[in-house]
């Protein structure tokens, strides 16, 4: 009995101490998956305060760079870890910047004179409308200027197509004989940030067209004249012109002309108005050709050779390339027989062409008296 016993004895206190030896000696896996474990929280944590630190960048930038650092190609074998991770959190700033208001000019494209019958004349102006960055376009203004006047305002366009393509007729406020021009200007305002003048709203002027010339229905012009003076018979001769009269035909759209002898103080009246040859001066250069009609101030004064304006419509085109120009030269034409409205009346070469008469002075009242 005492032999059992000192044998169970001698038992236990050999695996007692094989466990001790084997805690020592022998590899613990659960030990190294622990440790593995921690290791890979260390570097998510490390991950995280990195991306704490990260720039300010827009949400795109920021989803682009989270999915550059989790990329995993195709087929790739993933640590079991991979799936058990603790997610990193990313609170991404987001900053709006205010965007400084800006205004950008109209352009006028073309002013166009045109005739409608039965008796219209007119202007047609096209254009680009201006248009605001960051800022409201509150008005959009046409305005005229006639050759040597002021600016004045002679129609709006509706702001709700801020850089659209507009039009616009203008019929009351011309003259016949006179030339105009055209400009555009545009207006916005803002509610954040000032325009560059410091202010709160701003304006800018387009770039102003020629001037384009609205025509009469009746111009006159004198191409011979010769003074007056003792003959051979020793007689006194009277002053002799040719005169020529340009009319526009509603009728048939052209411009149709008339020529006719006048002497002076013969009393007949030239074509089938009341205007006479009155007096030739000879004490201008070139002469001054006189005729009257009756009634005060009723005078109307040529010039000799000086050629009559055009019947005809013109018009005028920007070289903007925004209008669809090539941005050469501006352009001005005519239309119809207006540009050979005065053939016949001198050697047949080409005229040069002449500036437009100014309108009449005050003094002489109408040039064409009662029957314009």
């Amino acid at each position: 009995m005492q032999k059992l016993d000192k044998v169970a004895i001698v038992a236990a206190a050999v695996v007692l101490l094989g466990g001790v030896v084997f805690t020592f000696v022998g590899a613990d896996p659960g030990k190294a998956s622990a440790e593995k474990i921690q290791d890979y929280d260390e570097k998510i944590t490390a991950t995280m305060e990195e991306q704490q630190g990260l720039p300010r960048e827009t949400p795109n930038d920021i989803a682009d760079s989270i999915r550059d650092q989790f990329d995993v190609a195709a087929g790739a074998e993933l640590d079991g870890w991979n799936f058990y991770r603790r997610p990193a959190i990313y609170k991404p700033t987001i900053v709006i910047e205010d965007i400084p208001p800006a205004l950008s000019e109209g352009v006028i494209c073309s002013v166009e004179t045109l005739r409608e019958k039965p008796s219209k004349v007119y202007q047609r102006i096209r254009g680009i409308s201006g248009s605001a960055k960051a800022a409201s376009m509150t008005r959009e203004v046409v305005e005229m200027r006639a050759e040597g006047g002021e600016w004045v305002e002679v129609g709006t366009i509706s702001v709700d197509g801020a850089g659209d393509s507009f039009e616009l007729s203008v019929v009351d406020e011309l003259e016949r004989g006179m030339s105009y021009q055209y400009r555009l200007v545009s207006t916005a305002k803002t509610a954040k940030l000032m325009f560059p003048n410091g202010q709160p709203s701003n304006s800018i002027t387009s770039g102003e067209s020629d001037l384009v010339a609205v025509p009469r229905d009746l111009e006159w012009e004198c191409t011979q004249a010769q003074a007056g003076g003792l003959g051979s018979d020793g007689q006194v001769q009277p002053g002799r012109a040719t005169i020529t009269r340009f009319t526009w035909d509603w009728d048939k759209m052209k411009v149709a002309r008339k020529q006719a002898f006048g002497v002076e103080g013969d009393g007949k009246n030239l074509f089938d108005t009341q205007y006479k040859l009155d007096l030739i001066r000879v004490d201008t250069n070139p002469f001054t050709i006189v005729l009257r009609a009756p009634g005060r101030g009723n005078l109307l004064k040529l010039k000799l050779g000086e050629r009559a304006p055009t019947l005809e419509t013109e018009s005028w085109t920007s070289p903007d390339s925004a209008c669809g120009g090539d941005g050469g030269e501006e352009t001005s034409s005519g239309s119809g027989s207006g540009a050979n409205q005065n053939a016949g009346s001198g050697s047949g070469e080409k005229a040069a062409a002449k500036p437009r008469k100014p309108p009449p002075a005050d003094d002489d009242d109408d040039i064409f008296g009662d029957d314009d």
